[in-house]
């Protein structure tokens, strides 16, 4: 664990790469060279390295959570950002390994629906980036590869991407000395490996030396130099080249043939990457250099892993083998058999056009075989995987459709295992993709499934009421009926039969007193479908289900549905009411409250136009409308049993008895007045609430995603890969914002403060007790028990300030975005206090000084306090104590002289630890100019002492606070 007195400067780690990750097998020649022999029986041909093995090609995409955010922040877009919150999915709250699956889901989503995906590189105009690349070619080339990708070009990584431009240009050959160091030690031919080559003295001249053998074939050279060769080793080769798509036979059989003259494992593999080297075209184009830097970045790499081999998009790629797998018949199989060809995308594509004339029939073993693959095929090979398979590495086109269904079943538990851990994945990830399409279905099924599933009288849930729906449906669609859809509203195409079988909906309304409006008369054509006795509390009951089901489905977004699951909830079966409680804590978690109002906040900011007054009358109106939503009871409930209109001035009556619940309101003139009773002073004119109506339907949250987009990129540039370490001693997710929020925590100390933060934001809400509860963290130092109650109590009145943000008169989103940031670090904080790490914000005249402790113990009868603090007045303090037969013994150094002195004078530290109770004390004071952290820590005293005790320890962290606290005065 990295305590927070530590700032681990000299902390050195080996960085983990493909050669030392143990997950690349390496195969050098000087490996598997053998000596000519009579009887060799090794085959050079065999797939050493797992060529062909499934797995191999799910080895893990990113080496820690680092990586996984470097992806995130190179290849994620403006839309895909805007996307992932529309489906409820939080990227700075998600670990690496889910924003990534998650993100690869939008983006083939977006291609696949026809959305253009543009990069968002608003940070870096077309200008700047020319700038940097010092040209206008190779600035537009970028430009449009990455936003074909919708991936960023920013400040972080446009540096490197002119290096690489730069090195490009600079390799004006590939020579057989290149090739032979490249492939004689596994690196990979990536534009900054060929220039390392070419000009670090690694190359190395061709030596002609060597031989092949195979069982099928045999190729040596005698001691005279005379070369031998069989007819199968010219064969293998040829079946290479077909395999890999080469038309030019003999120049691959050449380089097969240096490749066994140099002592080089001649397999598909590096004939594939010697063939693809060779065939390069130098000096490398500036188009291909800004394609094969794009593709880089959309497998996951930065473009110092730009590879000239491999510029395709891949998102086309994917989106042209699935189409293509779509489209293929069975007349295409049967001319892939007749042919003797291999199954694969490309063949199914070159095959397509040519016409049939060969005499395969429906019971050949081997059609039958080929057809259920291409099927399986087709069942698992989606977009989405093909996406995936594209980004792996794997050249879904000529890979074999066998072999990629296995890839395929490999690749779904593997993204399954990554979303919802080891435990029962498979059920989990099915329960996923069902509740989504559930989701989806159910406002198109037959609105007389809810009349039925309530007639059931079993739970309702919305299983029930889909399962009943599907039936309902099929019985329609085979009788040619025409039915009223949940999702939709009656319409007059639907046939005169069901129009005039309702037209008496509303003399029905009137004569139960119900109010005339569409809800209620849905309600009554639900009971008629389902044939139910049309009584005033069917209607009723209807009705509230109808609302609630319709309030579900709102809120049921893929992002919430994948909450439930890993929550071990399944939203399938448990009841509506409880679903909707569920879904309803969600929305009003403290950081949702905050979000809620920035975008509120951020439309107001767009509108420039408005006036001060009219600002005030959109806030106390968000105001309103948020303490309705928030209130507890039924307000709705109340109102409809006393028969009362439904209206503000009688919702904000109803409030301090009942709840209104998902409520959906239009605001009228009645208002004003309402919001005056609510304790707002102010007209509302007729024109105001009409333009705040238009308001809240408005649609363009454009600048609100753009201003989260840059605070989450923000995030991903704030991270510490020391944070990493410090959130699994505490068992918290590795999200970005808890990333981030550690990282200041730990090495931002000159600017960071959450708690002034937060007490400035608090005191502006209403009976928030937080300035209270921080004042009682001092005096809470008895025992780690009495300090984390403390903390909890202090963590509480936070979150009840975010959750009742909207009562503050916080008027900016850069505020509310450092009002986030401190609440989740106050979280993080106390979490910490778990493992004995402390800190404790103390008033010292208008300063808040932020104490950080560390209570330690090397044995049961050793332990030690050190505490850390820096301030204007006393400058960088740093201290450590320890007990020994009740002696305190202590160190205190500081930068500063000034500083010293201030806690030296008057002997005041020795005062308040007699005054404590310790016998006796005994206190050194040292000034120097360099403050390193980590001394005390790596120099912990090992004497042995007396035992110390917990309560002891505690009271020699709590004086010291407390003479902090009186020295600062």
């Amino acid at each position: 664990m990295i305590h927070l007195y530590t700032d681990g400067i000299n902390e050195q780690r080996i960085p983990m790469t493909k050669e030392n990750s143990g997950e690349m097998k390496i195969v050098k020649a000087s490996e598997i060279c053998m000596q000519v022999a009579g009887n060799v029986s090794t085959s050079f041909y065999e797939n050493i390295g797992g060529e062909n093995e499934s797995n191999d090609f799910l080895r893990p995409e990113f080496r820690n959570n680092k990586d996984y955010l470097s992806v995130m922040a190179n290849t994620m877009s403006g839309e895909d950002y805007e996307e992932m919150l529309k489906e409820g999915h939080k990227p700075e709250d998600s670990e690496g390994n889910e924003s990534v699956n998650t993100l690869d889901k939008i983006k083939t989503k977006l291609a696949e629906s026809g959305v253009i995906i543009k990069g968002y590189n608003d940070d870096l105009s077309a200008e700047e980036i020319e700038e940097v690349l010092g040209s206008k070619v190779a600035a537009e080339a970028l430009v449009k590869e990455f936003s074909e990708r919708g991936l960023s070009i920013n400040g972080e990584n446009i540096d490197e991407m002119a290096k690489v431009f730069e090195k490009a240009s600079e390799i004006t050959e590939i020579t057989d000395g290149m090739c032979d160091y490249l492939l004689r030690n596994a690196i990979e031919p990536t534009i900054e490996n060929l220039y390392r080559v070419r000009f670090c003295a690694a190359e190395v001249p061709f030596k002609e030396a060597g031989y092949f053998t195979d069982e099928l074939g045999y190729k040596a050279k005698d001691a005279e130099g005379n070369a031998y060769e069989s007819d199968e080793f010219v064969r293998k080769i040829s079946d290479f080249a077909e395999e890999l798509g080469i038309e030019d036979e003999k120049t691959l059989i050449n380089e097969a043939d240096w490749l066994v003259k140099s002592k080089i494992l001649c397999n598909k593999t590096n004939l594939k990457t010697f063939h693809e080297l060779k065939s390069l075209e130098v000096p490398v184009s500036i188009e291909d250099t800004a394609a094969s830097i794009a593709n880089a970045f959309e497998r996951g790499y930065d473009s110092s892993k730009a590879d000239l081999s491999n510029t395709k998009n891949l998102c086309v790629v994917a989106k042209e083998a699935v189409s293509v797998i779509k489209n293929a018949d069975s007349t295409d199989v049967k001319k892939i058999v007749s042919y003797r060809m291999e199954l694969t995308v490309e063949n199914l594509r070159n095959v397509k056009n040519e016409e049939y004339k060969g005499d395969i029939s429906d019971d050949n073993s081997e059609f039958v075989k080929k057809e259920r693959i291409l099927q399986e095929t087709r069942v698992r090979m989606t977009f989405e995987a093909s996406y995936r398979l594209a980004k792996q590495g794997i050249e879904i086109e000529k890979t074999a459709l066998e072999e990629t269904v296995n890839v395929l079943k490999a690749l779904e538990d593997k993204v399954s295992r990554e979303i919802f851990g080891d435990e029962d994945f498979r059920e989990k990830s099915a329960l996923y993709e069902e509740s989504n399409r559930v989701v989806a279905e159910l406002p198109y099924i037959p609105a007389k499934s809810l009349g039925d599933a309530i007639k059931s009288g079993d739970v309702f849930t919305l299983k029930l009421t889909y399962e009943t729906g599907t039936i309902i449906k099929e019985q329609f669609e085979k009788a040619g009926k025409e039915y009223e859809t949940f999702g939709t509203e009656i319409k007059s195409d639907l046939g005169d039969s069901i129009k005039k079988t309702f037209d008496n909906a509303y003399g029905i309304l009137d004569e139960f007193g119900f109010e005339k409006n569409e809800t209620y008369k849905k309600a009554v054509r639900i009971l008629g479908y389902s044939e139910m006795e049309i009584t005033r509390e069917n209607i009723e009951e209807v009705s509230e289900k109808e609302s609630e089901l319709n309030r579900v489905l709102t809120k049921m977004t893929p992002g919430a549905v994948l909450r439930m699951i890993k929550e071990g909830v399944n939203p399938l079966e448990i009841s509506m009411d409880r679903l909707e409680s569920i879904l309803d804590g969600y929305d009003n978690e403290a950081i949702g409250s905050a979000d809620n109002y920035a975008r509120f906040l951020v439309k107001m900011e767009n509108r420039k136009e408005i006036s001060e007054d009219e600002r005030d009358s959109y806030i106390g109106i968000y105001r309103l409308l948020d303490k309705i939503e928030k209130s507890d009871g039924a307000a709705l409930g109340s109102l409809m049993k006393a028969e009362a209109e439904i209206n503000f001035k009688n919702l904000l009556m109803a409030v301090r008895t009942g709840k209104s619940k998902g409520l959906d309101f239009k605001a009228d003139l009645s208002l004003g007045e309402s919001i005056k009773a609510a304790g707002y002073e102010f007209d509302i004119s007729e024109q105001i609430m009409t333009a705040f109506d238009g308001f809240l339907k408005d649609e363009d949250n454009d600048a609100f995603f753009k201003k989260e987009f840059e605070s989450y990129r923000e995030m991903l540039n704030k991270v510490n890969s020391q944070a990493e370490e410090e959130l699994a001693s505490m068992g918290e997710k590795n999200t970005p914002a808890n990333l981030s929020a550690v990282s200041e925590i730990l090495f931002d100390k000159k600017d960071y403060n959450p708690w002034k933060r937060f007490e400035e934001f608090s005191k502006k809400i209403e009976n928030n007790r937080f300035s209270e509860a921080t004042d009682k963290l001092a005096d809470s130092f008895e025992d780690p028990e009495s300090v984390k109650e403390a903390y909890d109590e202090v963590y509480k009145e936070a979150e009840d300030g975010m959750k009742r943000i909207a009562e503050s008169d916080v008027r900016g989103y850069l505020d509310i975005k450092e009002i986030k940031s401190a609440f989740r670090q106050i979280g993080l904080l106390t979490k910490m206090t778990n493992e004995e790490n402390y800190e404790v914000p103390i008033k010292a005249g208008d300063e808040v000084i932020n104490i950080r402790l560390k209570i330690t113990r090397k044995s049961e009868k050793e332990g030690k306090v050190f505490a850390s603090f820096e301030d204007k007045t006393f400058g960088k303090i740093l201290a450590q104590f320890g007990i020994r037969d009740n002696t305190v013994s202590g160190l205190i150094a500081g930068e500063s002289a000034v500083g010293i002195e201030k806690l030296k004078g008057d002997d005041i530290f020795e005062e308040n630890f007699e005054k404590a109770g310790f016998e006796k004390v005994t206190f050194n004071y040292l000034q120097t100019d360099i403050i390193n952290e980590d001394y005390f820590r790596l120099h912990f005293d090992a004497g042995k002492s007396d035992e110390v005790t917990t309560r002891e320890l505690y009271k020699v962290a709590k004086t010291f606070i407390e003479t902090v606290k009186k020295a600062g005065r």
